[in-house]
């Protein structure tokens, strides 16, 4: 026997579950990626200035990313199996315009009501948000600040048991109602300094009126 057929003689195969554990790094180290990344870019749209204000939105300013406007006065495109002919062909150039320049951007995208123009979550900054939708938001996020102040709804959340990518577990806290827990997410592991990390695994260990470690949980849980 050959020396080459030897040794992937006494290579043994993964099992079934060597291979989920690998894929499970692999999908939770690409979560891990992505969030870094747009945390930094965040960062940098705040360094350098790039957000634009309500008058900046107003007065019709391009997008400091990728310097295309957010108000286009096109009006926004109907819906696929409604488009005309016409409507077709202006829409297929412009998802050719923006998988050309952010295809391999892995964030999803946005555009402005009343508008066509698609910007990308991760090259381009957000708009601000018109005094109108604030005010029509403020009652259901006072709502959600309430509950998660509130000692009887904290205690009813249930506690989750992260393995993480370095190593560390953390502890997070969902709604009773998740059977599960997203693992294309990401936490910020307090052993690392913050830093943000994938996860590799979730184990539900209880309600947090019954975990004895609830002390060490934040006031709520804001992922």
């Amino acid at each position: 026997m050959a020396p080459s057929q030897k040794k992937a003689s006494r290579l043994a195969p993964a099992t079934p579950e060597e291979r989920a554990l690998k894929r499970a790094r692999r999908r939770a180290e690409q979560a891990e990626q992505d969030a870094r990344r747009h945390r930094d870019q965040r960062r940098r749209w705040r360094d350098e200035g790039m957000d634009l204000t309500q008058a900046d939105l107003e007065a019709q300013e391009p997008c400091r990313g990728c310097g295309l406007p957010w108000i286009d006065d096109l009006g926004a495109f109907p819906p696929l199996m409604k488009m005309t002919a016409e409507e077709r062909v202006g829409y297929d150039r412009e998802e050719a315009r923006y998988q050309e320049r952010h295809g391999n951007c892995r964030a999803a995208r946005q555009t402005l009501q009343g508008s066509r123009t698609q910007h990308c979550c991760y090259c381009c900054p957000p708009p601000p948000m018109s005094a109108e939708t604030t005010e029509r938001l403020r009652p259901l996020l006072e709502g959600i600040r309430a509950r998660g102040d509130d000692p009887l709804h904290r205690a009813r959340l249930v506690v989750w048991e992260l393995a993480l990518t370095c190593g560390h577990v953390a502890r997070k806290t969902q709604h009773p109602g998740h059977e599960s827990y997203n693992l294309c997410g990401t936490v910020e592991c307090r052993e690392c300094g913050g830093e943000i990390m994938g996860i590799l695994a979730a184990v539900r260990i209880g309600s947090a009126g019954e975990v004895g470690h609830v002390a060490d949980l934040p006031p709520r849980d804001k992922r």
